[in-house]
């Protein structure tokens, strides 16, 4: 019946518009018999030397009738998604509306009509001059406000799709379109609570719409709501089990809950499903084997077997492989190229082959010179085959590019200590904690280095800063109670190493250390204790073996 009246009514604004605009037509021909041409008229008076040049060929001048046809022809031809005849039906009109006064409240219609059909010819950049053409004459244009937040969420822009749909929201708060829009561009922007409501209400209108139970289920899971998100996606997926997105959606789900193996299995159907959009374009689904070569690696990070963690590292580095041979050597794919180079460089670094990943990781930065990890990975393998001045040019360089990120700096400190330069060292951690003054392992080898300057006082604090922020971490503890220990301050040291082995009953020298540190205090007692503790650790330890 909604529906039904909504024929109806879009049949009588035609007609009136119609009316509408014959009844301007006819105001303007009592003035103006050239209302209907399609341009300006010449002049009548030419100068003698244009007079004797060919006069270029009138436009055809439009009557009441055609006006009316295109008016029915390009409201068709949009419905039918004939995008050339909508262009072809539009085009004059908005010639001819755009030079009468009286037509200024048809003007977002026909630039409604115009932008549709760029659109759906692929020519984004004419279709939003339209839309704003449109909304600047009616900035509360309905169909314009939806057709260029769609438009925005083709095109990556989901914060301006957002302003859009917010707008039409003002006027038509329960139109499925509305809502569909808003929850998609919430989802795409992170804000998972507020897509489930416009979501739900779009699925309540219509169960049979795929996108929406895969939309809500993304959001469902940005909540931390698994279960519902499982069930909306299996939802999808009856519905549309050719869906890539699904999978793709699926795969990050299992992602979020580490089950790997799942995650991985899902990727490999969204690969098989993958569809372009443009059904002319040869890319490969780029994104589904970097996100797979990225859940593999996170599964080797995780698994306890030497033989599974390189098993699922060798694995990644094959779908590197497979995507590199599919995109080939043309530049159109540069920057899938540099994105893949580097997932590679990742897995051979996680299989130690550090000259092969340096490899990988040139050719990332060859592709792309502004990508930092990629410095910043290869500076780490440079590290590790003591190429010191190597991976120092690499960690600045990524620092440069990646200015907030203190990682870059805290491995610049890391390779002047492997060199023994502990002051350039602590220059470095000092740096990194400017970008952060919360990041712990700044502080723990700041307090490192200068213990190995003898510095141990600011050693000291610095540890208490790591303390504070990680409290239960037992490390911490243990290298202040060294320091103390260097100092000579033998209660806080015993105390230091107490308080160790209180966050982990494990660790033999903290024992060891205790005891040596009670003794040296004339705790006797207490220094057998941890000694008989440190004892009875070790024989388990060995009998483990």
């Amino acid at each position: 019946m909604h529906a039904r009246l909504t024929r109806i009514c879009r049949l009588w604004m035609l007609l009136l518009l119609s009316y509408a605009v014959v009844g301007w037509c006819r105001l303007a021909m009592a003035q103006d018999d050239d209302l209907f041409s399609a341009s300006p008229t010449e002049p009548a008076a030419t100068s003698d030397a244009a007079a004797g040049a060919e006069q270029p060929q009138q436009p055809q001048q439009l009557t009441e009738e055609d006006v009316r046809r295109l008016l029915q022809e390009g409201e068709a031809a949009v419905k039918a998604k004939d995008w050339q005849k909508a262009l072809d039906s539009y085009n004059p009109l908005v010639r001819i509306f755009k030079q009468n006064l009286q037509a200024a409240p048809f003007l977002p219609l026909v630039h409604w009509g115009r932008g549709m059909g760029y659109a759906g010819l692929d020519d984004p950049e004419s279709a939003l001059a339209d839309f704003n053409e449109a909304l600047k004459e009616d900035p509360k244009h309905l169909p314009t406000l939806l057709a260029r937040g769609n438009l925005y969420l083709e095109n990556n822009a989901a914060e301006l799709a957002l302003a859009d749909f917010q707008l039409a929201l003002e006027q038509e708060r329960q139109n499925p379109e509305v809502l569909f829009g808003l929850g998609k561009a919430y989802v795409l922007l992170g804000g998972a609570q507020q897509a489930i409501k416009p979501l739900s209400y779009v699925i309540a209108q219509n169960d049979q719409n795929a996108e929406a139970y895969r939309l809500r289920a993304q959001a469902y899971a940005g909540v931390g709501k698994d279960a519902e998100a499982q069930k909306d996606i299996d939802r999808a997926l009856d519905l549309a089990p050719d869906d890539y997105e699904s999978y793709l959606a699926l795969a990050t789900i299992y992602l979020r809950e580490e089950k790997y193996p799942e995650s991985v299995q899902a990727l490999d159907d969204a690969i098989k499903h993958y569809k372009p959009k443009d059904p002319e374009s040869t890319e490969p689904f780029s994104q589904g084997y970097l996100t797979k070569a990225a859940v593999l690696v996170e599964m080797g990070k995780k698994a306890t077997d030497e033989a599974e963690r390189k098993k699922a590292y060798e694995a990644a580095l094959a779908d590197c492989d497979a995507l590199l041979e599919l995109i080939g050597d043309s530049p159109v794919y540069t920057s899938v190229r540099a994105a893949t180079e580097y997932r590679r460089g990742t897995c051979l670094r996680m299989l130690g082959d550090y000259g092969e990943a340096i490899n990988a990781f040139t050719e990332a930065i060859n592709a792309n010179p502004e990508l930092s990890e990629a410095y910043f990975r290869r500076g780490i393998c440079f590290y590790k085959i003591d190429e010191n001045h190597m991976a120092l040019s690499d960690f600045q360089r990524a620092a440069n590019l990646a200015y907030t990120d203190p990682r870059p700096l805290l491995w610049e400190g890391f390779t002047y200590s492997q060199m023994g330069d502990y002051h350039e060292a602590i220059r470095a951690y000092g740096l990194a904690l400017a970008l952060s003054d919360r990041y712990v392992p700044a502080y723990i080898n700041r307090g490192l280095a200068y213990m190995m300057l003898g510095e141990n006082e600011k050693a000291i604090k610095d540890f208490h800063q790591a303390i504070r922020l990680e409290p239960t971490e037992w490390t911490h503890y243990f290298k202040r109670g060294v320091a103390y220990e260097q100092m000579g301050d033998y209660r806080r040291a015993a105390n230091s190493y107490a308080n160790a082995v209180r966050f982990d009953g494990e660790y033999v020298p903290a024992y060891r250390r205790a005891a040596n540190a009670f003794a040296r205090i004339g705790e006797n007692d207490r220094a057998a204790e941890y000694r008989a503790k440190a004892a009875e650790l070790e024989a388990a330890q060995r009998s483990q073996q």
